[in-house]
């Protein structure tokens, strides 16, 4: 799906240095490019993901132009003698990796296949972020990462939009600042945002639960599904979970409640696999029927059941 060209600047007199790396084989979906010079400034570092500095050839002032590039993008090698060792001394943190000199035991090599392996990790690393980021912002739910103490870690355009709050915003923050809510607020509401988080982080599996949630100056009704996230051993180490707002469902139920139970004769309302959903009063007035009798179950139960039948 991609491909990544490392271009490795090599400051050195000597062309053995780039005799020997170009003996490693890139990683997959990598390719490497190497340029040798003795002149420094007459190159553009930030070409470069890779600055090798042969202080053999590298003046010490050069040290300068090193830290105006540094970036966690950028791995910066020197090779040093025994007589270069008090630049090192003062340099020693400017350093991913130092090659002593003479080179031995295939060092350089080694070392060398190790830069080119960190660099695919981050890659690879990026690249999954990017997955993830792109599918969650693509969905219309509210989706987070929280870690166990309840700090977001990460949420999607759709959980921005719903509290009116930049990723940046959000990202670190709790609950009560991220939902405008006040401590007491939340004791006095109907609020179970952080109940159901204690209760997955305890059974340490899926739960769904019915959450009520102040968003701006109205409350919205969510379907909300939250999982835990184990670390390598097992460990419980944050919460991660999606929220679909059934609110216009919600109002759209009690509407219909509203209208059958202004009706003068008995409505019963099933789902598509004939389950029975609702009945109004009329229905149970006429069947003297308890609702928690038959709620639930199919139609052939009423039909069944010697005490409703015609």
């Amino acid at each position: 799906m991609y491909h990544r060209l490392l271009k490795i600047f090599i400051a050195t007199k000597s062309h053995q240095l780039e005799s020997l790396l170009q003996e490693g084989q890139p990683e997959d979906r990598f390719s490497h490019q190497f340029f040798s010079s003795p002149n420094i400034d007459d190159v553009d570092l930030n070409e470069y993901s890779v600055i090798i500095l042969d202080f053999e050839t590298v003046p010490p002032e050069a040290m300068a132009q090193i830290q105006a590039v540094m970036d966690e993008q950028v791995a910066v090698v020197g090779c040093f003698t025994p007589e270069s060792f008090p630049v090192l001394a003062k340099n020693y943190h400017l350093f991913d990796q130092v090659w002593i000199k003479p080179f031995v035991d295939g060092k350089p090599q080694t070392s060398f296949a190790g830069i080119l392996k960190r660099f695919k990790e981050r890659e690879e690393s990026l690249l999954g972020k990017k997955y993830l980021d792109t599918l969650i912002d693509s969905l219309p739910d509210l989706i987070w990462f929280k870690d166990a103490r309840g700090a977001h870690l990460k949420v999607n355009s759709s959980f921005c939009r719903a509290v009116n709050k930049t990723k940046a915003q959000i990202e670190g923050r709790g609950h009560y600042y991220i939902w405008d809510l006040e401590p007491d607020e939340y004791a006095r509401g109907e609020y179970i945002c952080l109940e159901s988080e204690k209760i997955v982080l305890s059974k340490k599996e899926t739960c769904l639960f019915d959450e009520t949630v102040k968003c701006g100056d109205e409350l919205r009704k969510f379907k909300t599904y939250k999982s835990p996230i184990f670390d390598n051993d097992g460990e419980v180490i944050g919460t991660v979970g999606f929220a679909h707002d059934v609110t216009d469902l919600k109002n759209l139920l009690i509407e219909l409640n509203i209208l059958i139970e202004g009706l003068p004769f008995a409505v019963m309302v099933t789902d598509k696999d004939r389950n029975i959903t609702s009945v109004n009063q009329k229905f149970i007035d006429i069947f003297v029927l308890d609702r928690a009798e038959f709620i639930g179950k199919k139609v052939e139960f009423l039909i069944s059941n010697s005490r409703f039948a015609p």
